[in-house]
């Protein structure tokens, strides 16, 4: 995990630190995030990480943080795009959408994007 993070721009490592301390409780053992993403899920603070199993997302809503866990598997979706100002993710599965906005740290989100999608391709 401590390579992910690192890999975030300092203003962006900062906003996601309470989303990461929930992402790193919900690891299994042996369990490995690849790259993660940071930005807004549902209107505050989140990150979306993938993992060598799985795909996290996130947030810091108080009291009642969002947590989705999801497989990437033929059921699964992801896509990117961005404008001037930010990028934008977004995953669904079994007809639910997640969006991960106002990334501002572009990098790892195309990073994430790309390599989701090729695990799917197999």
């Amino acid at each position: 995990m401590y390579r992910a993070f690192g890999r975030l721009m300092p203003q962006a490592q900062g906003w996601a630190r309470v989303s990461l301390t929930v992402v790193a409780s919900l690891l299994a053992e042996s369990e490995v995030v690849v790259v993660v993403a940071q930005g807004w899920v549902q209107g505050v603070p989140g990150v979306v990480a993938l993992t060598d199993r799985r795909l996290l997302v996130v947030n810091e809503r108080p009291l009642a943080p969002t947590v989705i866990s999801l497989t990437l598997d033929g059921d699964f979706a992801i896509q990117g795009w961005e404008t001037p100002q930010a990028a934008t993710v977004q995953v669904a599965k079994a007809g639910r959408a997640i969006t991960l906005d106002a990334i501002f740290d572009r990098a790892p989100a195309y990073d994430l994007v790309n390599r989701a999608k090729a695990r799917i391709a197999g």
